[in-house]
């Protein structure tokens, strides 16, 4: 009888030891999994890329391009007065960042000063058709070949002169190239008109080299 209670109370122990481990394995195992629980990878902070440099866009340089067309002289083509302003225009504004229009009204010296200083930038361009050498009537230009052109700058707001110069009917330079003449003779109107537009464009080159804008001359396309 007592060995019986003994074995008893063995299984009794037994048990309940064999519950305790039982119970500690499995929170143990709980543990483990809560530990080995996986989680987001860290998410990676993206480089941020360099913006390139902004270019910055070339000022617009504006040129009010005037000439007088009563200076004096009466046997003058009206025609040579818009040629010249135009092709000084068109040179001008063929260069990059450059803006160049014609004045619509007539424009003396005065004019062009009141008006540079009018404007709140840029520059007016005063063109002028002079002779060489006046004999006997001086109001009459006995040759046409003889017209040269003097261009005076004024700048904007100030009206002081930034460039000034004259330019000859000797031909359109373009690498030490002399351009033909489209027409022969000595003193013939078409010729003279010519040679005068070439002398406007090379005023052109002139200004923009002057104020440290020009690239290289631009030779005067032929026009019938």
């Amino acid at each position: 009888m007592p060995g019986r209670k003994l074995f008893l109370r063995l299984r009794v122990v037994s048990f309940v030891v064999s519950v305790s481990l039982l119970c500690v394995a499995s929170a143990f195992a709980q543990s483990g999994r809560r530990g080995q629980k996986s989680q987001a990878p860290p998410v990676a902070t993206p480089t941020p890329i360099p913006k390139a440099p902004e270019k910055k866009e070339k000022p617009t340089v504006t040129f009010l391009v005037g000439v007088d067309k009563y200076l004096g002289f009466s046997n003058i083509p009206l025609s040579f007065y818009r040629s010249v302003a135009d092709e000084c225009a068109d040179r001008l504004r063929s260069e990059p960042g450059v803006k160049a229009e014609v004045a619509t009204q007539e424009m003396n010296r005065t004019d062009a000063v009141r008006k540079a200083k009018e404007m709140k930038e840029g520059f007016v361009v005063f063109l002028l058709l002079k002779v060489e050498t006046v004999s006997g009537d001086p109001s009459f230009v006995s040759n046409l070949d003889q017209i040269y052109i003097e261009y005076t700058v004024f700048a904007a707001t100030t009206a002081k002169i930034a460039a000034w110069g004259h330019t000859y009917q000797q031909g359109y330079r373009k690498g030490g190239v002399v351009v033909g003449n489209p027409t022969p003779g000595r003193g013939n109107p078409v010729r003279s008109e010519y040679l005068l537009k070439q002398a406007a464009r090379e005023a052109a080159d002139r200004i923009l080299e002057a104020l440290k804008m020009g690239t290289s001359p631009q030779p005067i396309a032929t026009r019938n």
